[in-house]
């Protein structure tokens, strides 16, 4: 079972994910890195239309925090205490 990351390292601190409202990034295996999960399943996630993006040329652009929004709709949970890193 996949269980979110709440914290991501600002180069200072622990702090909640939430707290970078317009936390953006690019590429399926960046958002994979940042919510331990692999390319493949952003990918699928991003075919079936579970969670938002926008193109950018080739790239996908995701806001990372509308991405978790989304996901905890669709039955997914996040551990606010659990380090993006940990997972």
């Amino acid at each position: 079972m996949i269980v979110l990351p709440g914290l991501i390292w600002d180069n200072e601190r622990w702090v909640p994910i939430s707290h970078y409202s317009h936390f953006v990034c690019y590429t399926d295996k960046i958002l994979g890195e940042i919510l331990g999960v692999s390319q493949g399943i952003v990918g699928q996630w991003r075919h079936n239309g579970i969670i938002p993006c926008e193109m950018e040329g080739s790239f996908a652009k995701y806001n990372v925090n509308d991405c978790i929004a989304a996901l905890l709709k669709n039955g997914y949970t996040q551990d606010s205490n659990l380090k993006s890193r940990d997972v």
